[in-house]
């Protein structure tokens, strides 16, 4: 079983939601620009024209 941990100051919880409202990435949530990256294929297929 998970422990809960303590809530955020609210200096970090004000902090937190501004970072959020201006779609930054937060810490211990995932990020979904990295995610998208990193589920790309790394070269372009043949079939693309680019080759």
């Amino acid at each position: 079983m998970r422990e809960q941990q303590a809530p955020d100051p609210p200096i970090y919880r004000d902090l937190l939601a501004r970072w959020a409202d201006a779609g930054r990435t937060l810490p211990g949530r995932r990020d979904p620009e990295w995610s998208r990256l990193t589920s790309s294929p790394v070269w372009p297929s043949t079939s693309s024209g680019l080759y």
